[in-house]
């Protein structure tokens, strides 16, 4: 901005801006406390769009002055046009004559952005990241994502002779077929561990394939293995409630729910009361048929959509009587998988309120707020049908 022709105290607002700015997360619907950023802006700020017009504003006057310097030659089309260069948003076009003075030129003047606005300094860093922090394996990936974007992109500009194509798909055979005499690196995750540990089964798939090709799904296939069907997957799918319900739901079903007592087991110290009935030790078992601030909320929805009665005796015959109610393509069946996804969203969501905020909400609140969520997502077909339950009620 200094070179450009800024005023001192115009910067000195701009930078004041850039150094005290905080940001917030949203955890579980919810805003953190604010806390300050160390690395200056993201992508996403709203001063970030100036701030980068502005370096782009240096960089094209820069280039303007290409026309002043005696060993630059314009491009023959550009000439008569005066033009050196074409900024846009994601990209930048050059424009001279492909000598190498022209060219030794153009990089000057480009040695010169780099030193005003740090970006050797960047060039740096990342040579130095991807040297020393980067496994061999992120490596590999990283030599992979080029190839594949400088494919894709010269794919997009020309239409390539199947001859090159052909080429391109053997070396990329040639390079993965590396990998069958690769020691597996013991400094690696242990995701990618695994993945080139199954590289036999890999090879096996494409073996037995038709005419020697291979599809994902296949190799996906033979990579899971042979595992018993779930009996609640009628609960997850075609199911309309949010994606973040039907998550929590799918978390469950699971028994992934990070409740008091996993916490516990995993070297946690946390008290292990449940905070919503201050009753007995939080399970996930006690949080969905035990948990009396559950029930009541649970027998609320169950009597809203005559859900019959409720089984609160255990957690296996619970889970039984919600994949009994929610097995099926009826209407009926239909809300109350969506219904019961909210429900268990909305149980979490209080748990952890409670937990971490301190706020408590009453269950009237959620049963009103968990009818007014299915009213709007409910399915077209069986709209009719659950507004029906809200005249009853």
């Amino acid at each position: 901005m200094e070179e450009i022709g800024f005023p001192d105290r115009f910067i000195k607002w701009i930078m004041e801006c850039v150094k005290t700015v905080n940001y917030t997360v949203l955890v579980n619907g919810e805003t953190t406390e604010h806390f300050n950023a160390t690395k200056g802006l993201r992508q996403g700020d709203h001063i970030f769009l100036f701030l980068f017009a502005n370096v782009m504003e240096y960089l094209s006057r820069s280039l303007n002055e290409l026309k002043k310097e005696p060993t630059f030659q314009y491009h023959p089309r550009c000439r008569k046009l005066d033009i050196t260069h074409m900024s846009f948003s994601d990209d930048l076009l050059l424009f001279a004559k492909g000598n190498l003075s022209s060219v030794t030129t153009l990089y000057k003047y480009f040695s010169q952005f780099s030193d005003a606005s740090g970006l050797n300094k960047i060039i740096a860093k990342i040579s130095s990241w991807t040297a020393k922090k980067l496994s061999y394996d992120g490596r590999v990936q990283l030599v992979q994502s080029v190839i594949f974007g400088i494919q894709a992109y010269w794919a997009q500009l020309f239409i390539l002779p199947a001859k090159v194509l052909k080429m391109i798909g053997i070396l990329q055979k040639l390079y993965l077929q590396q990998l069958q005499h690769m020691p597996i690196p013991q400094q690696a995750s242990w995701m990618v561990r695994r993945i080139i540990g199954s590289r036999g089964t890999m090879l096996q798939a494409q073996n037995s394939s038709d005419h020697n090709t291979s599809s994902i799904r296949q190799i996906y296939l033979q990579l899971l293995g042979e595992l018993p069907r779930v009996s609640w997957k009628c609960l997850v799918f075609q199911n309309s409630a949010r994606p973040k319900a039907v998550f929590t739901m799918w978390l469950l079903l699971h028994g992934r729910f990070p409740t008091k007592d996993r916490l516990t087991n995993w070297g946690l110290n946390v008290t292990p009361h449940c905070v919503m009935c201050q009753g007995q030790s939080e399970t996930m078992e006690h949080l969905l048929v035990q948990c009396s601030y559950a029930i009541v909320l649970l027998k609320k929805i169950m009597k809203w959509v005559q859900g019959g009665q409720m089984i609160t005796s255990c957690w296996d015959q619970h889970l039984q009587w919600i994949i009994k109610q929610g097995k099926g393509k009826s209407n009926k069946a239909s809300i109350f998988r969506m219904i019961y996804a909210e429900t268990s969203y909305a149980l979490w969501i209080e748990r952890n309120t409670r937990t971490f905020q301190q706020r408590y909400r009453d269950s009237a609140v959620w049963e009103r707020e968990i009818a007014y969520i299915c009213n709007i997502r409910v399915a077209a077909r069986a709209k009719s049908h659950i507004q029906q339950f809200l005249i009853e009620e």
